[in-house]
């Protein structure tokens, strides 16, 4: 896993659109969802409830539950997830799901991995429940970057989080941290041309994903 900033518009479903975004991500912003509502397509997304949480050791358990005490209330492994597969699929058939595919995802927390020095992770393991119809807006790419932000980038910006001010962009070109010393212009050139120059209020939206 990396970092991957976008800096998105509004688009119709096309075949060379993929990536949508849901009515809950716009909750902070209703009204750039009510401008763009005439791009609102319907489709059947697959309903992940079912969910167990793996973590590597008891200690990290520890340390995240702490921080979302939430989790607590989940099932959760202790272990590698590469040998739990028996575990996994135990839990599974005493919940009544069988013959299905987990999406198995892996979630770093970047603050707790800067203060231990070490990464602090574990795996979301999810089953398919079933499906049904939401809305979704589709998006094209007006501008991309791969990593080149520094650490304190996580601290002020969420993942996965949309945001549609020109202020935030601008704040996030403050983080930028070029992999070598010839690159800084390039990558400061990079940024202002893909993310700040053509960023627009009210069509653009900028986020990272992590």
């Amino acid at each position: 896993m990396g970092l991957d900033l976008f800096h998105a518009i509004p688009s119709a479903k096309t075949r060379d659109t993929f990536e949508y975004l849901t009515m809950d991500e716009f909750k902070d912003n209703p009204k750039f969802l009510e401008k763009h509502s005439h791009l609102l397509t319907e489709v059947d997304e697959t309903e992940w409830d079912f969910e167990i949480l793996v973590f590597p050791d008891k200690l990290t358990k520890d340390l995240i539950t702490e921080r979302t005490p939430s989790y607590k209330e989940k099932l959760t492994l202790v272990g590698n997830i590469d040998n739990l597969n028996l575990e996994l699929s135990e839990v599974a058939m005493k919940n009544s799901i069988r013959n299905k595919e987990p999406l198995i995802l892996k979630s770093i927390d970047y603050q707790l991995t800067k203060e231990t020095a070490k990464e602090i992770y574990y795996y979301t393991v999810s089953f398919e429940t079933g499906s049904k119809k939401i809305q979704v807006l589709y998006w094209a790419t007006k501008g991309y970057q791969r990593k080149g932000m520094n650490r304190n980038f996580y601290d002020d910006f969420e993942n996965r989080k949309l945001y549609f001010d020109k202020a935030s962009v601008l704040k996030a070109s403050s983080y930028l941290k070029p992999t070598s010393d010839d690159g800084s212009h390039n990558l400061k050139t990079h940024f202002r041309g893909n993310f700040v120059d053509n960023f627009i209020e009210g069509e653009s939206m900028f986020f990272g994903s992590w």
